[in-house]
């Protein structure tokens, strides 16, 4: 069977693990430069606050009651979730990674106690509380999953006897797959429930949902359609929202710099090297004259090496770049290819062979200091000292506790 392991409301747990006080009081956490609640735990979604709510309304609400308000320590979280996914692969043997909170894996014939002592063991290594969902399919592990999360045991093992009950009384929108958008078609056409989606004819299902919306009655019917999958990612981005805008060279090359080094240990932890460097930016989407001027550059070899990463961003800001107030930057790596893959050109190949060596020697130098004493530790001086997070305005910032050696709780 396949099985979904999902973290129970993922960033609030993170926050709470190393502050006990907050187990049963309100917590919320907060999108980039603190605007809005990105997620919520329990206590916070009975008091009626939704996710998406901007922070300025709820506030007051909130500190009526006493909720904890955390920015996003999204290095906390990342870590936190990279020791969820391991352990979970220590004890079923295999994991794909659907998302940070999120994994599907394969158990053969499970029974409740071994997927109850399996949850048991996570919650217990990691601290993380997850539930878990079996079925035949990703799609209905998916709803087993949520079912689960309402049972006292976290665990639900969807047998195919019990697969056309939940699919009566799950809503069509709540099914994995079904967007927004083409909610609102089936609803206009009579269609409520999971059950009456796959009820339709598989050339209805085509016509009006497409192949993809075909594939999702076929996993509700209990027929594979949605593989292990293996990562195919054909670019990474990364990209931040400015507490103030930015308007001199230097503080934009400064977030490029920030954003190279980000991409640069992406692209390290994937074994892939970049041969496109893209670089935007955006002025405020609410002011008449809004802007978003972008470049491209293309290497001459591929490279995961910070300093030549940061090379081709500034070569694009030195080509987009006009004084204006820029709210956001962004910088994308594409055209990846595997880590050593080179084609040298036919003329001069040993003074480029001899550079690419020396940058292949040092990115992992570079990777095990940052490791081992922190990010801070060596970076671009261009960068001035600053981490991406620095960008960001983060008054309810919690501690690094698991990646910071000067962020170890201490008991007095």
């Amino acid at each position: 069977m396949i099985g979904l392991c999902d973290c129970n409301s993922f960033y609030a747990s993170c926050e709470r693990l190393f502050r006990p006080d907050l187990r049963r009081r309100a917590v919320v956490v907060l999108s980039n430069n603190d605007g809005c609640i990105v997620a919520l735990s329990s206590e916070a979604k009975s008091l009626g606050i939704r996710r998406g709510a901007p922070l300025f309304e709820e506030r007051e609400r909130l500190e009526q009651v006493g909720a904890a308000i955390f920015s996003s320590n999204y290095t906390l979280y990342q870590d936190l979730s990279d020791r969820v996914m391991a352990t979970l692969l220590s004890l079923v043997g295999n994991r794909e990674v659907y998302s940070i909170d999120e994994a599907f894996f394969t158990l053969e014939g499970p029974t409740q106690s071994q997927a109850e002592q399996i949850r048991n063991e996570l919650i217990r290594m990691t601290g993380i509380p997850v539930s878990i969902g079996l079925a035949r399919t990703k799609t209905l592990a998916k709803l087993a999953n949520h079912e689960g999360k309402r049972l006292p045991s976290g665990v639900m093992i969807l047998t195919a006897e019990q697969e056309q009950g939940l699919l009566q009384r799950t809503r069509i929108g709540d099914v994995w797959g079904i967007g927004r958008r083409r909610e609102e078609m089936l609803q206009k056409r009579g269609i409520r429930t999971a059950y009456d989606f796959i009820c339709k004819d598989d050339r209805w299902i085509e016509k009006h949902c497409t192949i993809t919306g075909l594939q999702t009655a076929w996993e509700l019917r209990g027929k594979k359609a949605v593989s292990i999958e293996v990562e195919k990612s054909l670019s990474l981005c990364s990209g931040i929202s400015f507490e103030k805008p930015k308007e001199s060279f230097e503080e934009l090359e400064q977030s490029l710099a920030c954003h190279c080094a980000t991409l640069s240990a992406k692209l390290t932890k994937r074994g892939k090297q970049a041969r496109e460097v893209t670089v935007a930016l955006y002025t405020s989407r609410f002011q008449d004259d809004y802007q978003c001027p972008s470049a491209t550059v293309v290497l001459s070899q591929g490279s995961d090496y910070t300093p030549t990463l940061l090379a081709a961003a500034k070569a694009c800001l030195v080509a987009i770049y006009k004084k204006a107030p820029y709210k956001a930057s962004r910088v994308w790596v594409t055209t990846l290819e595997q880590q050593g893959l080179h084609q040298y050109r036919l003329f001069e190949p040993e003074l480029e062979q001899k550079r690419i060596g020396q940058e292949e020697r040092l990115s992992p130098v570079v990777q095990e200091i940052q490791k081992a004493y922190g990010r801070r530790a060596l970076v671009c001086g261009t960068a001035g000292q600053m981490l991406k997070a620095d960008l960001m305005g983060q008054a309810f910032l919690s501690p690094r506790y698991t990646t910071d050696w000067k962020a170890l709780p201490t008991v007095r």
